[in-house]
């Protein structure tokens, strides 16, 4: 898991050898995708964020053509919008706001929300509104504890490391 991890897909006889997309997917494309696979049908009444990524992966999409324009998550006081190339990221605790761009960034190291105040209104917004219409979670977190931006949990983070506070 993570947010740079490809996906690797075949289907001898359906997809070709070799074909490569290089757009941002995610795990809420498998059902659809599965289900066009299957020609079976969503299911009725249900709103599916995810898109069926056959199209893509088999070369009948236009071209250039992007599975998603922008991509949300979340985990508690964290939301994340991807449009495009860019990435904000907004954590409520502490209150902090992260905008990288992505095409020039790939590994988030230069914070450009101070220098892109536009682009964070207009991204915010997006997470703003995606979220407005989002269901509570089906299981609320019960603990939270702080987590070290950038660092593995796996070591103690060094002096002065940035903290968010993560529930779970």
């Amino acid at each position: 898991g993570g947010i740079r991890v490809p996906l690797f897909v075949s289907w001898p006889g359906r997809i070709a050898a070799g074909r490569q997309v290089n757009a941002p997917v995610a795990h809420i494309d498998l059902m659809p995708t599965f289900a066009a696979a299957a020609r079976a049908s969503p299911p009725a009444g249900v709103e599916i964020d995810g898109v069926d990524l056959l199209p893509f992966v088999t070369g009948h999409s236009p071209p250039n053509a992007r599975p998603h324009q922008n991509l949300f998550w979340q985990s508690g006081y964290y939301r994340v919008v991807r449009s495009g190339d860019w990435k904000l990221q907004v954590s409520e605790r502490p209150a902090r706001t992260w905008l990288f761009n992505l095409a020039d960034d790939p590994t988030e190291q230069h914070d450009l929300s101070e220098e892109h105040p536009a682009r964070v209104a207009e991204l915010r917004a997006l997470i703003d509104q995606h979220f407005a219409n989002a269901r509570s979670p089906l299981y609320p977190h019960t603990i939270e504890g702080p987590v070290s931006v950038d660092h593995s949990l796996a070591r103690r983070a060094p002096e002065g490391a940035e903290y968010i506070f993560w529930p779970n």
